[in-house]
């Protein structure tokens, strides 16, 4: 198969027109003509992980988060991105990115997440100002402490550490959950009714707003997203696609913990 022929069946469950207008996905590099020969799905595209795509044999590249969000003004290959840039090039890798299209998608990011909390009654957030909806809400089948929902997750998605904004020992019941960083969507949290955000990139002045708001906030970084986009390896193969298709295993967290 090609690419287009890729891309198609991309497109079919996770279509570009949903991703926000800030986004950039779809092809990123490349040549959407190039026959497929394999497929590594990432979170982010660095050195180590175009140095895998090579090692497996992997001509395409599908990750979430897309490497190119501004314009380049020069190629100056000194700088980070234009260093990856020329590597995909130099080994004929082809890049392609699902990124708020597959988190908005029905079969997408949240409703994944959803599942492995197991989740009740999964609904869509209420949609922001501009009609945009980027969660989903939901009801655990069991109230629990905020702390121990934090650790739930910390095991569920085996996580080093998690973070939460509330009394720990405050019940949850309804959970909204928008992965990456959904801080922007604690306003559309409280109209679901939802008595925590689950979410990543908490900072310091968005838990005040929280708490000012009286919803509490569980951060998980962006590690827990790889769980939901590694379903892409099972749609492709559904839709018949018998590529070889890699789970990629370079960590590209660039925040660690002790």
């Amino acid at each position: 198969m090609n690419g287009n022929e890729l891309i198609e069946v991309l497109r079919k469950h996770y279509p570009e027109h949903v991703s926000y207008e800030w986004d950039n996905t779809g092809m990123q590099v490349g040549m959407p003509t190039d026959n497929v020969h394999g497929i590594l799905l990432c979170l982010d595209v660095t050195k180590e992980v175009i140095e895998e795509a090579t090692k497996l044999k992997c001509n395409w590249i599908l990750s979430h988060h897309p490497l190119l969000f501004q314009p380049f003004k020069k190629l100056d290959f000194t700088s980070a991105n234009a260093k990856i840039i020329r590597s995909l090039i130099k080994n004929d890798i082809n890049l392609y990115s699902l990124h708020t299209n597959f988190d908005l998608a029905p079969t997408g990011m949240n409703y994944i997440l959803a599942q492995h909390l197991s989740l009740l009654n999964v609904l869509p957030m209420e949609p922001d100002a501009k009609g945009v909806t980027a969660g989903v809400v939901g009801s655990l089948p069991t109230e629990m402490p905020l702390e121990e929902l934090a650790q739930q997750l910390k095991q569920i998605f085996d996580l080093d550490d998690v973070r939460f904004v509330g009394d720990a020992t405050s019940l949850v019941k309804k959970v909204a959950i928008v992965g990456g960083s959904g801080t922007s969507t604690m306003f559309e949290a409280v109209e679901s009714s939802a008595d925590c955000l689950i979410t990543g990139d908490i900072s310091h002045h968005k838990a005040l707003d929280a708490l000012s708001l009286g919803l509490k906030m569980i951060d998980v970084g962006h590690g827990i997203e790889f769980v939901g986009f590694r379903q892409i390896k099972d749609v492709l193969q559904k839709e018949g696609i018998s590529v070889p298709i890699y789970l990629s295993e370079s960590n590209t967290f660039p925040i660690k913990s002790k």
